[in-house]
Formats: structure tokens, sequence, C-alpha cells
């Protein structure tokens, strides 16, 4: 039996997946409506609180049938980024952009919004109900994909970490209590989110530690 509730629990994950893509990959953009966020307010918001209203924009989005689009941000670096969208950091949500929707809507922030756990079952065809925790953790999977630009300097930084300060321990001190935050000011942005950095930078404690 519990072979079969995990087979079942897995099944659904894939299920949701590809729903996720076929809503956000529609295989004709100019037939669609692309949900975009208003930049007034969203800019005036913490980060932490930004990150967290992209879940909601993107439940929005797909419970209307849109394709939604990570907005940009005040915080993001304006040199490396010109464009300052989160798609710098995060892989694009689409394979649209906003100019190649039939219509494009500018949207409100959604903010910490119902999560109609059996809608969204419904819609996307899942065997099982689940929780809105469930929920919330593959809308979370979804939209913070790093970027290949992100992943080639977590890389990068995941090295140095792990490697001799050849300027001083006080650097490295701080490298490492830096370390041990990631995770706690990642679940301040979704519990999800912060569990995937536990195990990242766990995997990185193991791999300091052999060396």
């Amino acid at each position: 039996a519990a072979a079969d509730e995990h087979g079942s629990m897995s099944g659904d994950v894939a299920k949701f997946s590809a729903w996720l893509h076929r809503m956000q990959h529609p295989a004709e953009c100019g037939q669609t409506v692309g949900h975009v966020q208003r930049q007034e307010y969203f800019w005036g918001l913490g980060l932490g609180a930004q990150l967290v209203s992209l879940k909601f924009g993107l439940l929005a989005a797909l419970l209307k049938g849109h394709v939604y689009h990570l907005p940009t941000s005040h915080y993001t670096n304006p040199v490396a980024c010109p464009s300052r969208s989160f798609d710098c950091y995060f892989e694009p949500a689409s394979n649209c952009t906003p100019a190649t929707h039939r219509k494009v809507i500018q949207v409100g922030i959604r903010w910490c919004t119902d999560v109609p756990e059996g809608r969204l079952g419904s819609l996307a065809g899942l065997a099982e109900p689940h929780p809105k925790e469930w929920f919330h953790a593959q809308l979370t999977a979804f939209l913070f994909r790093p970027s290949v630009a992100m992943r080639s300097l977590l890389v990068e930084l995941s090295g140095s970490l792990t490697t001799s300060d050849p300027l001083s321990n006080a650097s490295r001190t701080v490298a490492e209590a830096a370390r041990g935050e990631v995770p706690t000011v990642l679940s301040s942005v979704d519990p999800a989110f912060g569990q995937l950095a536990e195990r990242a930078v766990g995997k990185l404690n193991g791999k300091g530690k052999g060396k």
C-alpha cells in the first residue's frame, strides 16, 4: 500500500508539472492572454515579499487560463540584468513573451490568496487529492528554477566555499556563516524553497569535510 501511495504521489507530481508546462508553453502564443504584474506597488515591496507574491501571481494566471510572466524588480542588478526581470535569475516562466500574445493584461499584486486544491487537482487531472501545501511546493518548484547563468554562479560560489581561503580566516568564517543563513532566509520566502536550500547546503558541507 505504501508503494502504491508513493507511486501515486510521484505520478501526480509529474502530471502537475506537465500541466504547468502546457499552460505556460502554449503552441500558439498569439492565441493566448499574457499576465503581467503592474510595477508601481510591486516595486515598493521587500525582496522576500516580492518572491512570495510571484507564486500567487502564477496561481491567479493559471486559474484564468492566462500565461504568467515573471515581473521586473528594483532588486535586480541593472548592469548585469538590463531588463530588470527575474528572468535573469530564474528560468523564464513561459516560451512566450508579452509581445507575442493576443492580448496582455496588467494585474495588481496577488498576496496570500486561497489555493483551491480541488479545482487545481481537477484541472491537472491528478489521481489523488492533495493539501494546499503540496500545491504551494509544486508552484514554487516551477518558478524558482535557477537560470543557466545562476547555476554557473552557484557552482563557482560553492567551489569558493569548499576551498582554503588565501586571504584570511576571517573572510572564510563570514562565508561559512552566510552559508548557514541561506536556508533560514529562503525559508522565510517559502518553506519548500528553504528545505531545498538546506539539502544543497548539507551536500556542500559534506564535500567540505573531505578537503
